[in-house]
């Protein structure tokens, strides 16, 4: 009762794009080490809204290519607020905070218009040499994701290019599909567990099976 998932680079012509189904991940498509955190309970209406795969996310910041960090801290210290993370949905739900500094270092001008799906980003910021920065979202003790700030720019086929992040209030909200090319996960829903590891975008595979015993969640 588990699914891994490689979303890949927001590019429609991505071969290497996959979700494996059973006790099996691709360990190619990962830098570094893994990390697991459990899921909250999906019981608890007011903790996961009745819902699987909701984590606690414990802060976020946005750190800038001259080392500038804007970071936020939710909940309490080691514990968190509850965040849902969902590959069905295309925007990544920042505060008002982390989007407002996020928003301005992709050239976005004026103000975000309440509602908006996809905000319009020149396409020069998929640059990585345009887009140096990095968002981070750590999940309490176990570990935290950085997603470069030009992976948060789409291409679209008319050549235009936009963004599918959006502010929410001030605690984190959805982190659907920007996040997620960041990182590659495990939604284990028999032992109600999600495994992250910061992607690495290639073709190469390396499929292995589950350690004995399924992942443990990391302190």
């Amino acid at each position: 009762m588990a699914t891994s998932f490689y979303l890949g680079p927001d590019d429609a012509s991505v071969p290497s794009a996959r979700m494996i189904v059973g006790g099996a991940y691709d360990k190619a498509k990962i830098e570094g080490e893994l990390f697991t955190v459990k899921m909250l309970n999906p019981f608890d209406l007011n903790l996961a809204n009745g819902q699987t795969n909701t984590v606690n996310v414990t802060a976020m910041e946005f750190v800038r290519s001259d080392g500038n960090i804007t970071a936020e801290t939710y909940g309490e210290k080691d514990v968190g607020v509850p965040v849902l993370l969902d590959t069905g949905i295309a925007s990544w739900y920042m505060t008002d905070t982390i989007f407002d500094v996020v928003w301005r270092a992709l050239g976005a001008f004026g103000t975000y218009v309440p509602g908006t799906r996809v905000s319009v980003i020149d396409c020069k910021y998929r640059d990585p040499s345009n887009s140096k920065g990095h968002v981070s979202v750590t999940f309490g003790t176990a570990g935290k994701i950085d997603v470069p700030l030009y992976t948060l720019v789409s291409l679209f086929s008319d050549g235009t290019c936009g963004t599918f992040i959006a502010p929410r209030g001030d605690v984190p909200a959805t982190l659907g599909d920007p996040f997620l090319r960041g990182a590659y996960t495990i939604f284990d829903q028999e032992s109600l567990s999600i495994t992250l590891g910061q992607v690495k975008h290639t073709d190469d595979e390396e499929i292995v099976p589950f350690p004995e015993g399924g992942f443990k969640a990391s302190s």
